[in-house]
């Protein structure tokens, strides 16, 4: 992960990161989100901008399918683990 081009804006005891892609491949779209993890060349691709993926985070908390866990927001379906 050495491009300037992609901003993390989540961390999670060093494992997953959600990523901000403003320099994607050819395959890939500007402003997608994908999730990181450390060691691993797979990238997968959640939202295909932020304003999908925060519309998403949105629905999912507004339908209160979501608990705490450690202080931590765990979604019932586990997106974005």
């Amino acid at each position: 992960m050495g491009s300037t081009m992609r901003i993390p804006f989540t961390d999670f005891e060093a494992s997953s990161r959600l990523i901000l892609d403003l320099d994607p491949g050819k395959n890939g779209m500007t402003g997608q989100i994908f999730k990181y993890t450390p060691g691993m060349s797979y990238q997968d691709v959640i939202a295909n901008s932020f304003e999908e993926f925060s519309n998403e985070m949105l629905k999912r908390l507004q339908a209160n399918h979501f608990s705490f866990v450690d202080d931590v927001i765990a979604f019932d379906d586990l997106y974005v683990v």
